[in-house]
Order: structure tokens, then C-alpha cells, then sequence
């Protein structure tokens, strides 16, 4: 009878999963001691074990992973793309409403309608009819309207019912 197989042959199953339990038994087949057999089984069983252990914690992490908000991971990668990136400006005003303050320091560092849009976004509203009358809604339910041709004639600041409360800019009549 042969010595009795060293633990260490345990190493081959817990490094290299499946193949190390094979290369444990290729070894170990042959031997003659009584353990040989229980070894290798047991070997068989950590590398089965530690081989499918990573698939299933996959599982849950797959499982958690959302799904584009586009309807899933069959569309085109540019579609998604395009629609999971929105323009900062637009997106902003969908979710908050600025307050006279935020208009206020704007219009003392620029008077340009281009810095409004990049600021704010789209406005709510375009309410004029020859000129335009862009209408941003402030967070205390009074409103910001700016008349604009080809260029910035006014900016007001009114009530819900459209009542004049203040001017923060009026283009000056040379």
C-alpha cells in the first residue's frame, strides 16, 4: 500500500475549478491507498462547486443590470444613445423651474437671447404674434416674458394673469 495522497492535490480543484478536480483524478486514479478514491471524489466536487459559484452570482447582477429606458437591449446602439443623452438645457427646465433671481443675474451678465436659451432651455411658451413673446414659468408661479424680433427688445417679469410686476430689461430707444 502506497502512502496516503497529499492535501495539497486539493489546490489543483480550488485554483483551476473543473480541470484541476480532472487533473487530480488523472494523478490520483492509480494510487493504491484506501483515501485515493474519497480524495478525488471530494476533489470532483469542490472543482464542480467552485466552477459554477461565479455563474451564479452572474445571476443576480445580471438581474439588476436596467434595461435602457429605450424598451430594452435590442435596440440600435446610436437609438439609445441619442435618446438616453438629452440636451442639458431642455431637460433642465422640464424637471425645475428657475426663480426671478436666476433671470435676474443673467440679464446683468448678458443680454443675449442665445445666453437665455443656453441658460434655460426652450421657453414654455411662445404667446406673440409678429414678435416673439417667449414665456419661461418661474417657481413661484409668476412668469418671465421676453419680447424678441432679431433682437432682445424686453424682458419682463409678470404674474400668472400676465400683469406687469417689473422690467429687468427694455431695449433702449436712440
Amino acid at each position: 500500500m502506497s502512502d496516503k495522497p497529499s492535501a495539497a492535490w486539493y489546490l489543483a480543484p480550488i485554483f483551476l475549478g473543473i480541470v484541476g478536480s480532472g487533473i487530480m483524478w488523472y494523478v490520483l486514479k492509480d494510487e493504491d491507498h484506501p483515501d485515493a478514491p474519497k480524495m478525488v471524489k471530494k476533489g470532483w466536487v469542490l472543482g464542480i462547486i467552485l466552477t459554477i459559484i461565479p455563474f451564479l452570482m452572474m445571476i443576480p447582477i445580471l438581474l439588476l443590470i436596467p434595461m435602457t429606458s429605450t424598451g430594452g437591449f435590442d435596440q440600435q446602439p446610436t437609438q439609445v444613445r441619442m435618446e438616453m443623452i438629452p440636451e442639458p438645457a431642455s431637460s433642465y427646465m422640464e424637471k425645475v423651474f428657475p426663480t426671478l433671481d436666476d433671470f435676474k443675474n443673467t440679464i446683468s451678465e448678458s443680454v443675449n437671447i442665445d445666453t437665455i436659451f443656453f441658460k434655460f432651455g426652450e421657453p414654455h411658451q411662445d404667446i406673440g404674434s409678429g414678435i416673439h413673446i417667449y414665456v419661461y414659468e418661474l417657481n413661484d408661479s409668476t412668469e418671465i416674458w421676453i419680447g424678441y424680433s432679431d433682437h432682445l427688445l424686453y424682458v419682463q417679469h409678470v404674474d400668472s394673469g400676465g400683469n406687469f410686476l417689473e422690467s429687468l430689461f427694455v431695449e433702449n430707444e436712440n
